[in-house]
């Protein structure tokens, strides 16, 4: 969907985020769509993060199911996750290059991601279950298992969180009610 490189491993979420959403032909959420993020990013317009102090990851719920709609939300917000990882796996097993010490020029190893992400969608276009990508599925699916900001204002930006939190809200709410009615299917 978007791919920015040349960030150190080492920037905040938010940072990155904040350098994409604000570049010309950068990072846009569709109107009436989000994105769901990690707890890095928080809550912000177009991007729903879990709910903090809430369990999350998919081996907290191996011998408990969700107890509320909240819960719920993480619990399905963490799957959704390992998607993205699954993504990056794929990346990484198909171009070994990635996963190796860099040893070109700063601009080389920006291009070679781009580059590399380029031809990813190719193939994936071309055959979407290879035999990498199922490689990487099963690999998951076992660990599963085991240009400037706009600046606003302080207040802007909580009355904006706080919608986004209402949003958030009344999704968990929605799941958590289909789930109670469906007789606690986890899908």
């Amino acid at each position: 969907m978007y791919v920015l490189a040349g960030w150190e491993g080492s920037a905040h979420d938010s940072r990155i985020l904040d350098d994409a959403l604000s570049r010309p032909n950068g990072l846009r959420v569709p109107e009436g769509k989000y994105l769901l993020g990690d707890a890095g990013y928080g809550l912000r317009n177009g991007f729903i993060p879990p709910y903090r102090g809430v369990r999350y990851h998919l081996k907290e719920y191996s011998n408990h199911s969700p107890e509320n709609e909240k819960e719920l939300f993480n619990l399905r917000h963490s799957s959704l996750r390992t998607t993205v990882e699954r993504a990056f796996g794929v990346l990484k097993k198909r171009f070994r290059v990635l996963d190796a010490e860099p040893y070109w020029s700063y601009k080389t190893q920006v291009d070679i991601i781009l580059a590399c992400c380029v031809l990813h969608n190719h193939i994936m276009g071309v055959d979407p279950t290879d035999n990498i990508t199922r490689d990487v599925e099963r690999e998951l699916q076992s660990e599963t298992q085991g240009t400037q900001l706009i600046r606003r204002t302080q207040r802007e930006e909580r009355e904006e969180n706080r919608e986004w939190a209402i949003k958030r809200d009344a999704i968990a709410n929605a799941m958590y009610n289909d789930y109670i009615n469906r007789g606690n299917m986890l899908r």
